[in-house]
């Protein structure tokens, strides 16, 4: 024989040679040795890929336990601090999930934890018998852990978080104690009984210059009874109306997720203002988000949010009124307390919250009325010439009326108080508003003069204190010398135009 593999290796060697080659030899030779070394090697060749796959297992499953542990909560905090959430609780998904994630690695470790049952016959460290591979059973291989239930748990907490009796909980009403809870709300009205002025109340704001008034003996006021009284049935039907309101806006609240109800209803001739009590947790930009939602539930144009109200924890909606209160100027002149030291009074009407808003011209370097058309203007000016008629006397206060559209001031074209016609053409108002810049320097020189610091401070002197500051020469300039100085005011329509023109 030759070689170490015997005739038989030698005849099977020139048998593939010849009918195979080199290559195709080598081939069928090392398919040969694999096929044997399976068939004799069987067991073992499928023990190790399952014990490395096993281990292998093993250690990921404990890497993936640290991970959890440890870096994906700071991750998530990270991310979590760079995104603007909608809510601070309810809607975190950090507090979610690194609750979920503590659970998995908790489970991790527990199982870790737990001891596994040794059997006799695998032999080794705590086994009876020796090792014998040929009873060896095929070990099947791990499964991967399946995904904790997540969501079902995110669901129970979120369950449990809605307990109706916790504090500062959101109450839930059904229609009919909604209603009920509504009713019990008090309206706020900023005049619940309405007044009508008398001769009392104007007598009350002339007794300021009630010394001046024998100069001026047969002036006669004009008389309230020109002027019509103030509603008096206007409460009564809006407080129907804005419980109903108060009661569709905390329904749309519920509607739209926000947890929130209506504690304070503030009326108002034009607005109504709703105080909105909102949970804690729950942010004001969320009730900005849906404004135009909840105008559209109360069947409004637009509603306006007040995020922050001095002295209160709530927000304030504020909702337009379909019926609109018809502001008497009658009813302005009761405010005879507040308007008795007022030199000019305005009574320009009423504010958001229905109480009387009334300025003093005397203190404001002027007043500019603006607005787009059908606002109002005209009204306003009306009312503040009407207010200068029944409170000033001729002698007090000299008006200018500037009107190019010849019909918005017309009705006052024969009024005592004019100091001179009502101005229609723009050249004269411009060379009148030249001689009113000229008359106040004179006027300027002259309270330097006198030591006075304004018109009312001149006012107060008498006729010998005031010769005696002016110490006149002789008779002329002592007629020079004016005992009284009326307030000299401006009406000017249109003044866009007349700055174009002029």
């Amino acid at each position: 024989p030759e070689g170490s593999g015997g005739l038989v290796a030698i005849a099977s060697v020139d048998a593939l040679l010849v009918r195979f080659g080199t290559f195709g030899a080598t081939l069928w030779i090392l398919l040969t040795a694999i096929v044997g070394l399976t068939i004799a090697f069987d067991r073992w060749l499928l023990w190790v890929p399952r014990a490395a796959a096993a281990t292998s297992e093993r250690s990921l499953e404990f890497l993936r336990a640290a991970v959890a542990e440890r870096l994906l909560p700071a991750w998530h905090r990270r991310a979590e601090a760079r995104r603007m959430r909608a809510n601070d609780l309810d809607d975190d998904p950090r507090v979610r999930s690194d609750a979920a994630l503590k659970q998995v690695a908790r489970r991790e470790r527990e199982k870790r934890r737990e001891k596994v049952h040794i059997d006799d016959r695998t032999g080794g460290i705590g086994g009876g018998d020796e090792f014998d591979p040929d009873e060896v059973t095929e070990k099947a291989p791990p499964r991967r852990p399946e995904p904790a239930p997540v969501a079902d748990e995110f669901e129970e907490d979120e369950i449990d978080h809605e307990d109706p009796d916790a504090p500062g909980a959101p109450q839930v009403f059904n229609p009919d104690q909604l209603r009920e809870k509504i009713a019990m709300l008090p309206v706020r009205f900023a005049n619940a009984q309405k007044s009508a002025a008398n001769e009392d109340d104007l007598e009350a704001l002339r007794a300021q210059r009630r010394s001046e008034e024998e100069q001026d003996r047969n002036y006669v006021f004009p008389g309230l009874d020109l002027l019509e009284d103030p509603e008096s049935n206007y409460n009564e039907e809006m407080e129907k109306y804005v419980r109903e309101q108060a009661e569709a806006l905390e329904a749309a609240l519920h509607t739209y997720k926000i947890s929130g109800e209506v504690v304070g209803i503030d009326s108002g001739p034009v607005i109504t203002l709703y105080q909105v009590r909102l949970a804690p947790g729950t942010k004001v930009a969320s009730v900005q988000a849906i404004a135009s939602d909840v105008a559209r539930s109360l069947r409004a144009i637009n509603v306006r949010i007040v995020p922050n109200t001095e002295g209160l924890d709530t927000v304030g909606i504020e909702v337009p009124n379909r019926l609109k209160e018809k502001v008497r100027l009658k009813e302005l002149m009761t405010s005879s307390d507040r308007i008795a030291r007022m030199k000019l009074p305005l009574f320009l009407g009423k504010d958001a919250s229905g109480d009387p808003l009334i300025s003093d011209l005397a203190k404001l370097p002027h007043m500019l009325i603006a607005g787009t058309t059908g606002s109002g203007k005209s009204v306003c000016m009306n009312a503040i010439i009407m207010g200068f008629l029944y409170t000033q006397k001729p002698s007090d206060m000299k008006l200018v009326l500037v009107d190019p559209k010849m019909v918005e001031m017309s009705q006052f074209s024969e009024i005592p108080h004019l100091m001179c016609p009502v101005v229609t053409e723009m050249s004269k108002a411009a060379a009148i508003l030249e001689w009113a810049v000229t008359k106040m320097d004179e006027r300027y020189e002259l309270l330097a003069e006198a030591g006075c610091r304004d018109i009312s401070a001149y006012n107060s002197l008498g006729w010998d204190e005031l010769r005696e500051r002016f110490n006149p020469q002789n008779e002329v300039e002592e007629a020079r010398i004016p005992r009284k100085l009326p307030y000299m005011v401006f009406i000017i329509d249109e003044l866009a135009d007349l700055m174009m023109t002029n």
